[in-house]
């Protein structure tokens, strides 16, 4: 499976199984009720897009500087602030150096 979209299902927590879908490059996840993030989310070997657009999302984790996502969408969850280390290991990582889709627009 490398596409999965579970948008507008009210998910409040990320299913352990999709942590299992070694192959995964798109995971929609918008519109949901998330708060939290697993970290392991990030570890996805082959995840590249991941939509989280309007959730509840309030921080994020530091596992997404070992993450292969080149769009992360963020618009519309309630991050308050991001850590300035993480912001700093974004722009820094070579991972990560692609990233061309960051996007914090308005918080719900």
């Amino acid at each position: 499976l490398e596409k999965l979209d579970l948008s507008y299902n009210r998910i409040e927590v990320i299913p352990q199984e999709i942590l299992k879908l070694k192959k995964l490059r798109t995971l929609d996840l918008a519109f949901n009720n998330l708060k939290v993030l697993q970290g392991a989310l990030f570890k996805l070997p082959k995840l590249k897009i991941l939509n989280l657009h309007g959730n509840q999302i309030k921080h994020l984790p530091k596992q997404i500087l070992d993450s292969k996502i080149t769009t992360l969408i963020l618009s519309k969850n309630k991050i308050e602030h991001l850590d300035e280390s993480l912001i700093s290991g974004i722009t820094k990582s070579p991972c990560l150096h692609n990233l061309h889709c960051f996007l914090l627009i308005g918080k719900s």
